[in-house]
């Protein structure tokens, strides 16, 4: 009786983990194999930027400086930073070369981050400056749904007169989770799960977060096409 009685309550308790892990399955929207968050709309350029970006030449070199790495997930933020440069270069903007822009840096006299906008500016010869960091890298486990969250913050500097011309900041997240057919599925979805994440998934949401600070940064107008002057046959009359 007493067996019984045990096989009874432990069938219960495994029933009771099975149903909160489906509700938390369904509560975190996680019923597709593979989620991403919605990304956010492009912001509109601020009056600063607009007149940052109709003054003084219309070919602005935009540099796109080291990213500060605040996880503890090590060359993450050098990951982001390429990815973000990938997309950046897309746009209208005169860009340095990342391996060329590092090797200006390290050959500074002080240390890079000591020095003003202003200055960086000038011993650069960039018209802005891209500070970006990666300020979160985590991830959440409960059975067979999983989420990784990334995040990221950027700031673009006028180089010239230290003026913020934009800041942002954007939160990327990925879900994945399937709904078991049985108990006996629930290991097997979990190490799928943790296989992604430490993989396929992560590169997907690098990309996901850099390009959605990418589209943070308003793109420089593009320039009217020149005039081109003809002459014409004088008629006589």
């Amino acid at each position: 009786i007493n067996s019984e009685a045990s096989g009874s309550v432990a069938g219960v308790r495994v029933k009771r983990i099975a149903a909160c892990s489906l509700v938390l399955l369904l509560a975190g929207s996680a019923c597709s194999r593979t989620a991403a968050v919605r990304p956010s709309p492009s912001v509109s350029p601020s009056p600063t930027f607009v007149s940052w970006s109709r003054s003084g030449q219309p070919d602005k070199r935009l540099c796109v400086l080291p990213f500060t790495n605040r996880t503890k997930s090590e060359g993450l933020a050098d990951r982001v930073r390429e990815s973000f440069f990938g997309r950046i270069v897309l746009k209208q903007y005169s860009d340095l070369d990342l391996h060329e822009l590092d090797a200006r840096l390290s050959g500074l006299a002080e240390p890079w981050r000591a020095l003003a906008p202003h200055q960086l500016g000038q011993a650069l010869q960039c018209d802005a400056l891209l500070y970006g960091e990666v300020t979160d890298a985590s991830n959440i486990y409960v059975g067979v749904y999983a989420q990784l969250t990334l995040e990221g913050r950027i700031r673009l500097v006028d180089a010239v007169s230290n003026r913020v011309l934009v800041t942002e900041i954007h939160s990327t997240k990925f879900r994945t989770g399937g709904v078991p057919l049985s108990l006996f599925e629930l290991v097997p979805n979990a190490v799928l799960n943790l296989r992604n994440f430490s993989a396929e998934q992560m590169l997907r949401a690098v990309d996901d977060l850099a390009r959605n600070l990418a589209d943070k940064v308003p793109d420089l107008p593009i320039a009217p096409p020149a005039t081109v002057l003809t002459t014409t046959d004088h008629k006589v009359f």
